[in-house]
């Protein structure tokens, strides 16, 4: 029997492992991403995960390739919530 919550979907899944590290990414090829699906959905290379950590570990690209991606296709970065103001 399940004794607690599910973590899927895994982007939900928290962790101390999420304030650090770094994101390497090779020999990677970006292709038609040109901003919305055929059914009207967003379509980004780039987006964050609405579940995520604040802290966003830095990512490394080598070897990257952008085929065909619009500018509205790249990246989607939507505006910080106000809770997160610390004044």
């Amino acid at each position: 029997m399940p004794t607690m919550a599910s973590a899927i979907p895994i982007y939900k899944s928290h962790g101390e492992g999420n304030w650090g590290g770094r994101i390497e990414l090779n020999r990677n090829k970006f292709s038609k991403f040109l901003g919305m699906s055929k059914c009207g959905k967003r379509s980004v290379i780039f987006n964050r995960n609405p579940a995520s950590s604040d802290k966003i570990p830095p990512h490394w690209f080598s070897n990257t390739v952008f085929e065909d991606v619009d500018d509205s296709g790249f990246a989607f970065l939507d505006k910080p919530e106000e809770k997160w103001a610390n004044i």
